[in-house]
């Protein structure tokens, strides 16, 4: 089965109340962590008061694992918020230095040895509401186009689930 038509099914089970929110997001950060070989993926919310990204669901493909409620303030990172918000997406080979990312580099990227962020925007009605994010662990990584092609079609998909 193709990703789209996974990611479709996914949705397809989760409007069809087969999945609950919390079993659609494991399942979609699973299916995106396997297909792009990349060590952690993620889904956030951004809160009502639009002050901080709360993470819903983060899958560390290694251990297999979920986790979530890590928090982003835009107060601590306003750099990093600004740069989601105008651009959608941001795609950060080298995480630690890229200009939207880097400064990030204390609080997240170094304690999770994370080096490479591939992240993207969930909008509704075309304001940002939260972001799905791939992460690559202990080395840098190119996202190649096909990578961001099925970040986007993934976060496409989010949006037009809920968040």
């Amino acid at each position: 089965m193709s990703v789209r038509a996974s990611l479709q099914s996914h949705l397809s089970d989760f409007q069809g109340h087969k999945l609950d929110w919390p079993q659609f997001l494991a399942r979609l950060t699973e299916l995106l962590a396997r297909e792009l070989t990349c060590d952690r993926v993620s889904v956030w919310r951004l809160s009502p008061s639009r002050d901080q990204l709360v993470c819903e669901n983060l899958y560390l493909a290694g251990p297999r694992l979920h986790r979530q409620g890590e928090a982003l303030a835009r107060s601590r990172f306003p750099n990093y918020f600004w740069c989601l918000e105008e651009s959608r997406v941001i795609v950060a080979p080298e995480a630690r230095t890229h200009p939207g990312t880097s400064c990030l580099h204390e609080d997240y990227l170094a304690p999770g040895d994370i080096h490479s962020l591939l992240d993207s925007a969930i909008l509704r009605k075309g304001a940002v509401e939260g972001l799905l994010r791939c992460e690559q662990v202990g080395q840098s990584r190119p996202w190649s186009p096909s990578d961001l092609l099925t970040v986007r079609m993934a976060t496409i998909l989010v949006g037009s689930a809920r968040l």
